[in-house]
């Protein structure tokens, strides 16, 4: 299989062990349907610890292990801690011709996955979002407040906008790598900061609405800190004097 038609799905984890048997089982299930919707490509999972402290890491190798045949399932560790190191350590950990990302924490479907692939194949697209805001969510009032706020302020400020600017959801293609794991966020406002970066840069992208579940586990968003620095991220990209991308 060439590289062509391989897609590789980041997911980042610290401190998951509530949410890992309904995930893991999501994964072994996905398998199938994703083989089924995409049979001419390859899928592989990068499992990124960032310093897990609960059993996580070991019940990903624990199950990595059970896939070694295959080579679909790979765990790596990141020193450095926050959401953003995760996710760019797993994205450089693997050579794909498209990339995904999702939490560990049972709210993103994975079945939505080849959906959004398709879209991206077919309208030739850089980037495709998964939007949490359109269908049913359970997502919690005050936050998905704050998402259409980011979103209404996105308008203001690039004359574009994604609904979702925060979603923990994304396709993109290998060309857009290198930008991605070069943004300078590690922690949590990263997912802000690299939607801003495809408005500002105008790269083709499309959105695709989703049933976002409820979290298992603790979340570890503060809503009011990271809130805030939220907005400040949005601004400084806004703002700042990068060259933009073709």
């Amino acid at each position: 299989m060439s590289l062509k038609s391989s897609f590789a799905i980041v997911v980042p984890c610290y401190n998951e062990e509530k949410a890992m048997p309904v995930f893991l089982a999501e994964v072994t299930n996905f398998f199938s349907l994703f083989s089924k919707e995409l049979p001419d490509f390859t899928l592989k999972f990068i499992f990124v610890d960032n310093n897990s402290t609960d059993t996580s890491f070991r019940r990903l190798s624990d199950f990595a292990e059970k896939f070694s045949p295959f080579g679909s399932i790979q765990v790596v560790s990141c020193k450095t801690q926050g959401y953003g190191a995760a996710l760019k350590t797993g994205f450089s950990a693997t050579e794909s011709a498209w990339y995904g990302f999702a939490d560990l924490d049972n709210t993103y479907p994975l079945k939505d996955f080849p959906n959004m692939l398709k879209l991206a194949l077919e309208k030739n697209l850089d980037i495709v979002f998964a939007n949490r805001l359109q269908l049913k969510t359970d997502m919690p009032l005050i936050r998905k407040a704050g998402n259409l706020f980011y979103s209404y302020l996105s308008q203001i400020l690039f004359q574009n906008s994604v609904q979702d600017m925060c979603t923990g959801m994304r396709v993109f293609k290998m060309s857009r790598r290198q930008k991605i794991v070069s943004l300078p966020s590690n922690d949590l406002k990263f997912s802000i900061e690299f939607t801003a970066t495809t408005l500002k840069e105008e790269w083709p992208k499309a959105e695709i609405a989703i049933v976002y579940r409820e979290r298992l586990g603790e979340s570890k968003l503060s809503v009011v800190k990271d809130g805030i620095l939220f907005l400040l991220t949005l601004l400084k990209v806004k703002f700042s004097h990068a060259h933009k991308e073709s």
